[in-house]
């Protein structure tokens, strides 16, 4: 039976890895992001530099702590990845590969503002989701069963019986020529990703997506899905 090759139990990211290995051109944009926030790198990896994927998790650490009463200058942005060093919530080493100025880029961003302004936002949102077999395997030909997708959403901003879902991403986009062919490329990489998020957040929080954007800290794109 198919069941015994595919997990009944998938993360998105296992998902999204999934479809690139079926995906040709899956190298032209690599996903960064990971959701543990080790404080302790191995010893035998301390005099190396941090590679991307540790600076993305160090960025949504710092995300995920962030004081918007306090984002209006760079200083600000400085004081407060260096107030989470000192409490211990990111290592020293994590503080100084951070990009202050992209976060603090992000503030001042539309979708910055739409955060500062809202009156709910919740951060770093655990979510299980089931989905039919049939939905994410086109090779699927056995009897259709339910695949449990769990994950985690970066950011949601609440408004009454709606909701807004923000995604980051750290990774690099200077190989995109033009900011169409980066929104193309990126609902093609991460559209069935946030379909999902929108599917778990309305069905387990009987709440409307209204919207649901990506923000790519290098270049400052935002793209709405």
């Amino acid at each position: 039976r198919q069941s015994t090759v595919y997990r009944p139990k998938q993360s998105v990211t296992e998902l999204k890895r999934k479809m690139q290995e079926e995906d040709p051109y899956s190298q032209s944009f690599t996903a960064t992001k990971t959701k543990d926030f080790p404080l302790e790198r191995p010893k035998f990896m301390s005099e190396q530099k941090m590679n991307s994927a540790e600076k993305g998790t160090a960025t949504h650490a710092v995300m995920q702590n962030l004081d918007y009463q306090f984002v209006s200058s760079h200083e600000e942005i400085i004081d407060q990845i260096n107030s989470l060093v000192l409490k211990e919530l990111i290592t020293q080493e994590q503080g100084e590969a951070v990009n202050s100025l992209e976060i603090f880029e992000f503030c001042q961003s539309q979708l910055g503002q739409l955060v500062i302004n809202s009156n709910q936002n919740l951060r770093e949102v655990p979510f299980s989701y089931g989905v039919s077999t049939n939905e994410i395997y086109k090779d699927w030909e056995d009897e259709e069963e339910v695949v449990l997708i769990q994950g985690i959403i970066d950011l949601l901003l609440i408004d009454g019986d709606e909701i807004i879902l923000i995604d980051y991403k750290t990774d690099r986009t200077g190989a995109f020529a033009t900011s169409d062919v980066l929104k193309q490329e990126a609902i093609r990489r991460y559209g069935v990703q946030l379909d999902l998020y929108s599917k778990a957040i309305e069905a387990g929080m009987d709440k409307k997506v209204k919207a649901k954007y990506l923000y790519f800290f290098d270049g400052r794109h935002i793209v709405e899905l």
